[in-house]
């Protein structure tokens, strides 16, 4: 029954949709108030797509500004940093054993220091 229902449903809803459509159509078309508000709607239309492609335009003028500035700055970090994308690498590498190392060392004395007689402490 709900099946047949939802059926029932949207064919009301599309033949009223089809209806609405028919009605603004003839509105639009077929009378003076409807030719003024067609005039206008396509005026702001058309004005809206000018507006927006100018904006399209000053977006893709910026993005090309933000572009170069960007470009510029990693050329000036690089500068500053003194060292090269390998060597900063290499450094990181580096350093995240140590790290590892520092952490097993860590492991290994919380073991001892957390034993009494042999056992854990932390049961």
């Amino acid at each position: 029954m709900s099946e047949t229902h939802n059926k029932n449903g949207f064919l009301k809803g599309l033949l009223l949709g089809a209806v609405a459509v028919g009605v603004a159509y003839y509105f639009l078309n077929s009378t003076k108030e409807g030719e003024k508000i067609k005039k206008k709607i396509v005026s702001k239309t058309d004005d809206i797509l000018k507006d927006l492609s100018e904006t399209i335009i000053d977006f893709e003028e910026k993005a090309e500004e933000f572009k170069e500035k960007a470009l510029e700055a990693q050329g000036q970090l690089k500068e500053r940093v003194g060292i090269t994308e390998g060597e900063a690498k290499k450094e990181i590498k580096g350093k995240l054993e140590e790290i590892s190392n520092l952490k097993q060392r860590g492991k290994a004395a919380a073991k001892v220091f957390f034993t009494k007689n042999g056992k854990s402490l932390s049961h």
